[in-house]
């Protein structure tokens, strides 16, 4: 008996521990929203991002988690931006870099030089809410010449 207990409480502990490595993308897409923000400068703040993510979506939202920059020639679909966000790949997208826990004062193109990608002068960014996680991703639309 005191076998079946230990039993079942590991296996219980095994589960919740995968279930909290996983994050969200073993939830599903349940409550994933997702907003395209377009034709942002290098130098456009989180900040404002965040605020216009929040304006669309029509609720307040938590600090962002990451911002992943990706080179992709077309707009994201549903299930690339699941897959990027479950921290997997995705077809047809490149991942360019992660920087995690980004405060909202920090500008587009602070990311881009964090991360190592060239000059960019136009970006395209999907603000991602999958409760609790908002997570940023972001494409160049145009490099400096």
């Amino acid at each position: 008996m005191k076998l079946s207990r230990r039993l079942t409480l590991l296996t219980m502990a095994v589960v919740s521990v995968v279930a909290v490595v996983a994050g969200p993308a073993t939830a599903g897409d349940r409550g994933m929203q997702t907003v395209t923000i377009g034709d942002l400068k290098a130098e456009t703040a989180l900040a404002q991002i965040h605020a216009e993510a929040e304006k669309k979506l029509g609720g307040r939202l938590p600090a962002p988690s990451q911002v992943t920059l990706v080179d992709s020639e077309r707009e994201l679909t549903t299930e690339q931006i699941a897959a990027l966000v479950g921290g997997k790949d995705a077809d047809g997208v490149k991942r360019l870099g992660d920087y995690d826990r980004p405060t909202l004062d920090t500008t587009v193109d602070q990311v881009a030089r964090q991360i190592g990608v060239g000059d960019v002068v136009v970006w395209e960014c999907v603000v991602v809410y999958w409760p609790p996680w908002v997570i940023y991703i972001c494409r160049p639309l145009v490099l400096r010449a």
